[in-house]
């Protein structure tokens, strides 16, 4: 079997993990010769290393956090929502935002070992307990806060992983069946086209962007018309970095006047 029909059936098939079928997939990539989808197999399978570098379906936004607060009569409240608005404006955004960064296999694990919960637990630093604590609750002490999310989240991380790995192989497959096969150093394939195949499979983030403009006047008593066509098109698509890549601009621009005097 070929290699791209490997990936395909391990894909398909529910007992393969997906670290398994990564590590498939970056024979492929190696094969291929791409880095950007070398460089993205590596970082799903070994976790990202920072922040800036996460695709935006790793990122988990309007989060909710709860803790559990004494008061000055030694009174407790447990599992207490707290309002984002509660917190001070620069850390808002901070800590409603979960950039999820482990490996695959990592989080495959943590969905195994959250059994039949619904919901995950991922506790505030001591240091940001420290300090956001009094903005919280007047006269009441914050002594756990935590982040909830929905393991379905975690799922769905994995579930994009593996459909995009799949539609990207499908794709090379299509054109090019023989593509795994290849010996190292043979590059059969365009590199242009692989990039295109991976930024639109892997990192589908692609824009179009139209916009027309026209004008028409006429007058009666000297005959004038004047007809003013615009158009214009942009496809653009992000790179692996997210940055905005320009891909294709068409254009035309008409005008035509036609004057009669007496």
């Amino acid at each position: 079997m070929s290699l791209l029909k490997d990936i395909q059936e391990a894909i398909t098939n529910p007992s393969f993990r997906l670290a398994d079928i990564l590590r498939k997939a970056k024979v492929l990539a190696f094969r291929l010769d791409h880095q950007e989808f070398k460089y993205w197999v590596s970082q799903e399978l070994n976790g990202y290393e920072s922040n800036d570098n996460i695709p935006e379906y790793r990122i988990l936004r309007e989060v909710d956090s709860y803790g559990s607060f004494i008061g000055i009569d030694f009174s407790l409240a447990k599992n207490i929502p707290i309002p984002s608005l509660s917190l001070p404006e620069e850390y808002r955004e901070l800590m409603r935002t979960i950039y999820i960064n482990r490996g695959v296999e990592a989080i495959e694990t943590l969905i195994q070992q959250s059994g039949n919960n619904l919901t995950l637990q991922i506790p505030w630093t001591p240091d940001a307990v420290d300090v956001l604590q009094p903005q919280i609750f007047t006269h009441m002490d914050c002594i756990s806060a935590w982040r909830e999310v929905c393991v379905s989240s975690f799922v769905e991380v994995l579930d994009t992983v593996k459909n995009r790995t799949l539609d990207f192989v499908l794709e090379i497959d299509s054109k090019f069946p023989n593509a795994g096969d290849i010996q190292y150093g043979d590059k059969p394939i365009p590199k242009s086209y692989i990039n295109k195949v991976f930024r639109n499979c892997v990192f589908y983030d692609n824009h179009s962007l139209m916009a027309s403009d026209n004008a028409t006047i006429t007058t009666s008593q000297s005959e004038s018309t004047m007809t003013d066509n615009r158009s214009i098109s942009i496809l653009s698509s992000r790179d692996f970095n997210g940055v905005i890549n320009l891909g294709n601009i068409s254009g035309d621009v008409t005008n035509s006047i036609n004057q009669l005097r007496e």
